[in-house]
């Protein structure tokens, strides 16, 4: 009985002492993950002044009848011509809502030709 005793008051040590050991071992330190850097879109607002400029080309062709003094006959025209303006003008921002004020200036050197003959008239 008294080896029994000896191995189970050694056994009982052993354990203690492991478990002792180990809650001596000093802690583990908390390690902060790297910080993401931030993105911040830039704000951005409709707000202030701005001006604009458009230019074209425009064309066109087209025909058809005409009747004159009860005489039917073929009628055709075509034209072409720049076409530009300005704009400017001004906007407020007030959260979601923009109001503001604008003026334009448009204009075109379009020019063109229409033929019809109806009976003995002929226009140009």
């Amino acid at each position: 009985m008294r080896k029994f005793a000896v191995a189970l008051l050694a056994g009982c040590s052993f354990g203690f002492i492991s478990i002792a050991c180990a809650s001596d071992l000093p802690a583990r330190m908390p390690r902060k993950a790297p910080a993401a850097p931030v993105y911040v879109p830039p704000s951005f607002s409709w707000a202030g002044f701005y001006v604009g400029a458009n230019a074209g080309w425009g064309w066109s062709d087209g025909d058809g009848t005409v009747t004159m003094g009860g005489v039917s006959g073929p009628i055709s025209g075509s034209g072409d011509g720049f076409l530009g303006g300005v704009q400017a003008g001004y906007n407020w921002q007030m959260g979601n809502f923009v109001a503001g004020l604008e003026t334009d200036f448009q204009g075109s050197s379009g020019s063109g030709d229409v033929n019809s003959t109806a009976g003995a008239v002929t226009t140009t």
